[in-house]
């Protein structure tokens, strides 16, 4: 115990070691002097043997500072000399200062044959010892009993051997036993405490040569701890082993050796063990640990109270565990009811910074000082300024054939976040065979989340190599509005429902991250957009949660993602909403490629004929599709904006007010209405009828117009083309005013805005070059998408199909034919109010 003191601030990248080679050779110093103080106990009473009992004691007491180097006391000392026994009581051996109780011996018999000592044996046969105390006090590298060492050093070892050497002594010593016994270690610099008390021992005989002792002991460590076992220990070379249990060992009392490495609040629990201990005790850490060990209320805090690891029951069946050598070899390991937690604070530290210092540093001061043959008193002195980086861990083996942790939860924090977030998981188990820190292995976990959410975990790779592993990951039934504040924090959008699906693997290769993410929803709904927050990725999330979702209220979508783990901006959070922002990207760009069947049935752009004057059934049936879904999401809003091939528009009209013109000069009846029959015949005329032609020419040759060289849609033009643009406004104008009276009457619930018309712009009807139609363009949150875009090959720019065109117009006639055919037409060809459609027809 004392050697693993001495030891404990020995701080060598980070993780304790052993001592220089010198310092054994003070240990076996400091060995020899406990042994040579508990003998000299002994062997000063054997030699007053060969005195009288009071004349012996009296001789010792007297003599004890020349021959001990301390001052010795005893009580009854009693010899029979012929028996060869002797026995005493109170045998007192003092600290320094003459006053303080060092060592002692309640009481003592022991048995010798003298006739042996002739023959330079020393043969005792018996040691009976009562009661034994022994107090060792360390303060750094200074003990008391270092004035012991020194005398012993000085006064015995270091005195020159005489030239001709004496037949060595044997020493024989047989049927020791010690009853309630008490050693006492006390370190003044942790202020750590350790006691043996009602420590008995028996001991057949104890071999002072290259043999093994066999002793069996037991003790209480601390008044709490019952330890006791067999000790197998060679005196030659203090090679030992120690085969033993021990029941309820406090972890508390191991507190303060891990304050120099970690910064620790509270260590608790209690151990059981079952173990072996093989090594020597000149090398303690490198000593081979096997064995059973049981915890219950296993637990660390850090200094700030946050929880490192806490646990109901753990059990481990060691194979070997060696500190010095890193290698930490568990044949089983299982724990049931454990606990963990992880929190990232406000000002960007973690709750686990606690448990590590800042800044560490490590000195080491050492003297060797020469105490005699072939021995040296080594000194260290350690000055550890809390912690350098941690240590690598390449040297370190790690092995556990099979790993069973069961019933754990773990607690994940981030108070980073515009809002906290907090997320509990529970029922966590980990089970693992072969688990090899060089080697691969797998690991699977299970866990359940809140709201009766699942997690599935298989991992597969090294433990020292992360660089080259594999991940697959599902989430099942994850409730959505727990993870709001993560979705806030990156968009500005809460969650306000909906659950969660989610698969993901990801494979990393040379450090090259490389996944797949399958994310499903149901019933996901987003809030509205809070514009005051900085946010890192500003994302139409309301746009494409309504754009993807389908009409079971699911969304499904494949989400691959890449990224390079080396990289010093490297984030698994931020990878996800890269790729979700390229989704989004997409989405915007092409929304309708992305949407469901039945959205797509709604908000489908529809086609229309810009000389029809109303609208179809068609058009009416879309109109109440569209207006069924706004009113199943009022967050969204749409637009309608006609879209009309300028060119081939104004072609129609203009071919379409020559056909009037021409069938207008061929009735009798200038003041007759225009019935169906009428535009019937019209719309089956042909631009290229030899008496519409003619006809045109008329009317171009009465204003100075050759029309010889002109095609029938030049001369439609050249006729009645400053009139065609404000037709075309009438027209456009007067099919949404129909649209938004339609919606209003039949659609009267729907919300406020939801549903509004483009005004018509001929500025902006231009420049649109595609087939005639409605377009849909979605509006929420100020985000505006079309729902489809235009398509050159959609060009209307085909005059054949402008000539082959029949230019209906299918509505009623006219209560006013004269507006509608106008008797001016033919005499001045121009007039735009008798040429075209009037609003008032229109209307009608």
């Amino acid at each position: 115990m004392m050697e693993s003191n001495q030891q404990k601030n020995v701080v060598e990248d980070g993780a304790a070691k052993v001592a220089q080679p010198g310092r054994k050779r003070w240990k076996r110093v400091l060995l020899w002097s406990i042994v040579g103080i508990v003998s000299a106990l002994v062997l000063a009473v054997a030699a007053a043997i060969i005195w009288l009992g009071p004349i012996a004691e009296w001789f010792v007491e007297k003599h004890d500072t020349e021959y001990v180097g301390r001052r010795l006391e005893m009580d009854n000392l009693s010899i029979k000399l012929f028996e060869g026994h002797a026995s005493a009581d109170n045998v007192i051996l003092y600290e320094a200062d003459g006053k303080t109780h060092f060592a002692s011996i309640g009481h003592f018999d022991i048995d010798m044959e003298l006739s042996e000592v002739l023959d330079n044996h020393i043969h005792i046969t018996r040691a009976h010892l009562v009661r034994p105390y022994l107090r060792i006090d360390q303060n750094v590298d200074e003990f008391n009993l270092d004035d012991l060492v020194e005398f012993i050093c000085t006064t015995y070892l270091e005195q020159e051997s005489p030239e001709e050497e004496s037949e060595p002594w044997v020493i024989t010593i047989e049927n020791v036993t010690i009853e309630d016994g008490h050693f006492a270690y006390f370190d003044h610099e942790i202020d750590q405490r350790w006691e043996l008390t009602a420590l008995n021992g028996t001991c057949p005989q104890f071999y002072l040569d290259n043999h093994f002792s066999h002793i069996e002991a037991s003790t209480i460590v601390n008044d709490v701890c019952d330890l006791a076992g067999v000790i197998e220990l060679n005196y030659d070379n203090w090679d030992f082993t120690f085969d033993g249990v021990g029941h309820n060992f406090p972890m508390s009392e191991t507190f303060k050796y891990w304050v120099p490495y970690l910064n620790v609040g509270s260590v608790t629990g209690s151990v059981d063990a079952d173990f072996k201990l093989d090594g020597n005790i000149m090398d303690i850490f490198n000593m081979h640990i096997s064995g059973e060990a049981w915890s219950k209320g296993l637990g660390i805090t850090a200094s700030n109270g946050s929880n490192i690891l806490s646990t109901n029951e753990v059990y481990l069946d060691a194979e070997e565990i060696n500190i010095e050598q890193e290698r930490y070899i568990l044949n089983t390991l299982t724990a049931n009811g454990y606990s963990s937690e992880l929190i990232f604070n406000a000002d960007g530290t973690m709750s686990i910074d606690a448990l590590f210092y800042e800044g560490p540093e490590v000195s080491i001061e050492t003297t060797i000082s020469n105490v005699g043959e072939d021995m040296y008193d080594v000194k260290e002195r350690v000055t550890v300024n809390t912690a350098t980086e941690e240590s690598a861990l390449d040297n370190m083996v790690v092995r556990i054939g099979h790993a069973d942790l069961k019933g754990g939860e773990f607690l994940y924090s981030d108070r980073t976040l515009h809002r906290p977030f907090e997320y509990k998981l529970r029922e966590i188990a980990m089970s693992g065979d072969n688990l090899d820190m060089e080697g691969h292995n797998e690991i699977v976990v299970r866990a359940k989340l809140p709201m009766q959410g699942g997690v599935n975990l298989r991992w597969e790779g090294s433990l020292n190599d992360f660089h080259n592993q594999s991940l697959m990951l599902m989430l099942t039934n994850i409730d959505m509005i727990g993870l709001s504040p993560y979705v806030e924090y990156y968009t500005g959008f809460p969650i306000t429902a909906g659950n969660l699906t989610f698969r993901s693997q990801n494979i990393v290769s040379n450090g090259e991250l490389s996944g797949i993410n399958q994310i499903g929803t149901y019933q996901f709904k987003v809030g509205k957009r809070d514009k005051s927050m900085d946010v890192e990725y500003n994302l139409p999330l309301r746009l494409g949660v309504f754009v993807l979702t389908d009409k079971d209220d699911h969304i499904d979508i494949d989400l691959p993602i890449k990224g390079r783990l080396d990289s010093p901006e490297f984030s698994y959070n931020k990878i996800i909403m890269k790729a979700l922002g390229g989704l989004f990207v997409k989405i915007v760009a092409s929304p309708f490629e992305w949407m469901a069947g039945n959205k797509q049935d709604a908000f489908r752009h529809f086609d229309l004929d810009i000389l029809a004057p109303g609208l179809d059934s068609e058009h009416y049936a879309r109109l109440d599709k569209m207006a069924a879904a706004l009113k199943e999401d009022e967050s969204i809003k749409v637009r309608i904006t006609q879209r009309v091939n300028y060119k081939r528009a104004t072609q129609r009209l203009a071919n379409l007010s020559l056909k009037i013109a021409y069938y207008n000069s061929t009735v009798e009846d200038k003041s007759a209405y225009m019935d169906m029959l009428a535009f019937a015949r019209v719309n089956d005329m042909k631009m290229s009828n030899r008496d519409v032609m003619a006809y045109a020419d008329s009317l171009l040759m009465a204003r100075g117009i050759d029309p010889k060289l002109m095609s029938s849609q030049a001369k439609a033009m050249a006729l009645y083309g400053d009139v065609v643009d404000e037709r075309l406004l009438q027209l456009m104008t007067h099919r949404n005013r129909t649209i938004m009276e339609y919606m209003s009457f039949q659609h009267s619930d729907l919300p406020a805005d939801s549903f509004a018309m483009s005004d018509v712009v001929i500025e902006d009807t231009k420049e649109y070059t595609g087939k005639d139609r409605f377009v849909v363009t979605l509006l929420i949150d100020g985000e505006e998408v079309p729902l489809d875009s235009y398509d050159p090959s959609d060009s209307g720019d085909d005059q054949d199909a402008v000539e082959d065109d029949p230019s209906s117009l299918d509505f009623e006639p006219s209560e006013e034919p004269a507006d509608m055919l106008g008797t001016e037409v033919e005499a001045n060809g121009n007039n735009s109010a008798a040429a075209t459609l009037s609003e008032q027809t229109i209307n009608e």
